[in-house]
């Protein structure tokens, strides 16, 4: 290899230099392929093990996005059960506050005739507030599978027991409230439902009043 300087430009071996740094760029660039893949006569990697890389990547992006897609999916149901209890905690604040036609907006959506269920329901709960004490109960609220409606239905459910005074022996039915919500979850659809209230508001039971 020689050296010569012609018009401003260093000769390596008989190449300017610009064509001599092309040269080995391209050479890093070739050399840089064949150690990561090899070459054409001799490569490094097989077709198999070629493939098995690309398989699992593909595998590894399926993966991803059924991650993606189930942490989308509990997110979103921790919220439809969040947007569940604040409907029942609404419901008892309407109360409270005496706003009836705000507590008929929450079953407006329910598909259901709520014209006489409603206030009813409202003059129980309001009648015996302090007894019921709703304050109380949203704090523990447990959100469960209900098949009230029909055992292809599903729904949801919010359901609270409350046992009658001094009845250690439960000869008294208990009073059971239960907020029931379609799935998915949609706003002012929920129904209600209150069993016992007459037996337990009088903390009677049937038997007591048959032996009368």
């Amino acid at each position: 290899m020689f050296l010569a300087r012609t018009g401003g430009n260093i000769v390596y071996g008989g190449l300017r230099k610009s064509a001599f740094v092309s040269e080995f760029s391209l050479s890093l660039k070739s050399g840089f392929c064949t150690k990561i893949w090899g070459s054409r006569r001799n490569p490094l990697y097989t077709p198999d093990v070629r493939r098995y890389f690309i398989n699992t990547n593909m595998i590894r992006i399926l993966f991803f996005f059924i991650l993606s897609f189930s942490v989308f999916l509990n997110c979103k149901s921790e919220n439809n059960d969040q947007d569940m209890k604040n409907d029942v905690t609404n419901y008892f604040m309407t109360i409270k506050k005496d706003n009836i036609e705000e507590t008929k907006k929450l079953f407006s959506e329910n598909g259901q005739d709520n014209s006489g269920i409603v206030p009813a329901n409202v003059f129980f709960i309001k009648s015996n507030y302090k007894r019921i004490n709703p304050d109380s109960l949203v704090k523990n609220m447990t959100i469960k599978d209900s098949y009230i409606i029909s055992p292809n239905i599903k729904s949801k459910k919010i359901e609270f027991v409350l046992n009658a005074e001094n009845d250690s022996l439960n000869i008294v039915k208990p009073l059971i409230i239960t907020f029931e919500f379609p799935v998915p979850y949609k706003k002012n659809s929920m129904t209600l439902w209150i069993q016992n209230m007459f037996e337990w508001r009088d903390n009677k039971s049937d038997l007591i009043k048959y032996k009368k």
